[in-house]
């Protein structure tokens, strides 16, 4: 538990520093997001073992090197680079020796996660006057999320949500998720409000509760489906984490599983804001 207790602190501060640093200049915040898309795909690529071979584990490493600053510095060229990427992946799978279908598909997944869920960490990082709301409200639902639904379905017990792919995960710590999730978006608000910053422009006071209740249980809901799409990879991978990077947490993926689905959420909604 303290091992767990001391990591936890460490990702806290880290996350912290990535803020703190952001307020210089915002790309500091992009390096944050290349740093955990570069390890989460490493891990991620060791996890799979023999399942793709040496030349496509470096291909996605590479492709988790190059896309955030892509996303950065020319973002209108970010789907040409992501496309053209996939297509000379695939190619070049064809002609490496001991490639399969099987190891083009399973290359296509390291390609696509962490690095294309991770993306929209920047992308939101560039949104403009919604960016630094949407940042935080991404980290605040994500955490506040797993912590109601751990902290109630611990409580409460229950019917099991998804026992072929989590057993430990009941229908009451989803509920309790969504309310966490929801309590955390309208603690969000107000704290930005607190502080002077008004988040979005709203008519009135109530229609933004409306919209943060209806937008947090998305939110919610999209970080739950990304943790138990983590947990369905490594149910199929036989593997109890993706890492061992984070004593007491396992890896990187093994934290930001539900945090990278949210940002492809925030990213979607705040986006028609501007």
């Amino acid at each position: 538990m303290l091992k767990r207790t001391l990591t936890g602190a460490i990702i806290i501060i880290a996350t912290v520093i990535a803020f703190l640093l952001r307020k210089i200049d915002i790309r500091f915040f992009d390096l944050f997001a290349l740093a955990l898309s570069v390890m989460g795909t490493y891990e991620f690529t060791k996890a799979l073992g023999d399942k793709i071979t040496k030349e496509q584990k470096i291909m996605a490493i590479v492709f988790s090197i190059a896309v955030i600053p892509v996303a950065t510095f020319i973002p209108k060229y970010l789907l040409i680079v992501i496309v053209g990427y996939l297509a000379v992946s695939l190619l070049i799978s064809v002609f490496i020796k001991n490639s399969s279908i099987e190891k083009m598909a399973y290359t296509l997944l390291c390609l696509f996660y962490p690095t294309l869920v991770l993306v929209f960490l920047t992308l939101i990082n560039h949104l403009g006057n919604f960016s630094l709301f949407a940042l935080v409200l991404v980290f605040v639902t994500s955490y506040s999320t797993d912590t109601m639904a751990y902290l109630v379905g611990s409580k409460l017990k229950g019917k099991k949500l998804c026992p072929s792919i989590s057993p430990n995960k009941t229908v009451s710590g989803a509920v309790g998720g969504v309310l966490g999730g929801v309590l955390g978006g309208i603690i969000t608000y107000y704290a930005f409000k607190w502080i002077g910053i008004n988040p979005f422009n709203l008519n009135s006071e109530a229609n933004a509760i409306i919209y943060l209740i209806l937008t947090g249980m998305v939110f919610s809901i999209v970080t739950q489906v990304g943790d138990l799409f983590e947990s369905f990879l490594k149910r199929g991978l036989n593997i109890k984490d993706m890492g061992n990077l984070l004593p007491g947490h396992g890896g990187i993926l093994d934290r930001v599983d539900g945090l990278m689905f949210t940002s492809f959420a925030i990213f979607l909604f705040y986006s028609f804001l501007i």
